[in-house]
């Protein structure tokens, strides 16, 4: 894959990783189900911003209560989403 131009790390700790994916998934999606609106939109707009931080709280606070600690903080994960980051998950 590497050879082909995809970037393929090798990953320790490939929970953390899912927890990662799973904040996006938990808060982008529904949200964009419902109003149609894009993950730049919806990080963008302050209202469904403020929920998806709350959202993605909650998601943390579940991994940390497993004993698992995604490293990201939320204003990186949204600034991603957004397109003013250079991470997207």
């Amino acid at each position: 894959m590497i050879e082909g131009g995809l970037k393929c790390p090798v990953e320790t700790d490939l929970r953390r990783d899912i927890w990662l994916k799973l904040m996006g998934n938990i808060s982008f999606n529904p949200i964009s189900a419902l109003t149609g609106a894009t993950m730049a939109e919806i990080a963008r707009d302050p209202h469904t911003r403020r929920l998806v931080v709350s959202m993605m709280e909650e998601t943390l606070a579940v991994a940390r209560a497993l004993g698992s600690e995604p490293e990201i903080s939320l204003e990186r994960r949204l600034a991603a989403a957004s397109g003013d980051g250079k991470e997207s998950t």
